[in-house]
């Protein structure tokens, strides 16, 4: 789906662009009161390089009914995702950082502890890991019970992440996603498009 203008937000050269559309429909702009979908796209200078899209059906409760409730709803994910990459100085933790809030949302919370940070789900795959890297077996129970301490505030993030070897797998994790996004840009641009060599004719 073809994206251009609509709202942006950003600082430097990283600029985030929200739409808001329904299943088959054309994005907009502007949060509509039939709206289903919300997609936040990133851009590096002019140079589109990634979109998330929330499918607010997928959100516990379902979809507020039509019309301003829907818009309103909309319009705070949307806004409260985007707030997330506020101080982030990079396009990947500006990504990372609305992912992470997206998937709050798809966990069924809204304003609880962590507004912000990693989400639960990558604490403990680096929890996991880590445990795994130090000789331990980590079962599925333990992995389901550390991700409801997580919730309930039992365990707090910075429990975990003051352990280094727990950083350094949460750190593989975006990175492993980074290089995915970059396998993407490369792919588009194989597949065709501006090229930067066209520019040394300006050097001359």
């Amino acid at each position: 789906m073809a994206m251009s203008g609509g709202e942006s937000d950003g600082r430097g050269s990283t600029k985030i662009k929200r739409w808001f559309f329904r299943e088959g429909g054309e994005p907009s702009p502007r949060p509509q009161g039939d709206a289903e979908f919300i997609a936040w796209e990133f851009f590096d200078g002019s140079r589109s390089v990634h979109k998330i899209v929330l499918d607010m059906r997928q959100i516990s409760g379902g979809l507020a009914p039509e019309g301003v409730c829907r818009a309103a709803s909309a319009f705070g994910y949307s806004t409260a995702a985007g707030n997330a990459a506020g101080g982030e100085k990079t396009i990947n933790g500006a990504i990372e950082a609305v992912q992470d809030r997206v998937t709050t949302f798809l966990e069924g919370e809204w304003s609880e502890g962590r507004s912000a940070g990693p989400s639960r789900k990558d604490l403990v795959a680096a929890w996991v890991a880590s445990c795994r890297n130090a000789g331990a077996k980590i079962t599925l129970e333990q992995e389901a019970a550390m991700l409801e301490a997580l919730k309930s505030e039992k365990i707090s993030p910075k429990d975990l992440l003051a352990d280094d070897g727990v950083q350094a797998e949460l750190d593989a994790i975006k990175a492993q996603r980074a290089a995915e996004r970059a396998a993407e840009s490369r792919a588009k641009a194989e597949a065709g498009g501006t090229s930067a060599v066209d520019l040394l004719e300006r050097l001359a």
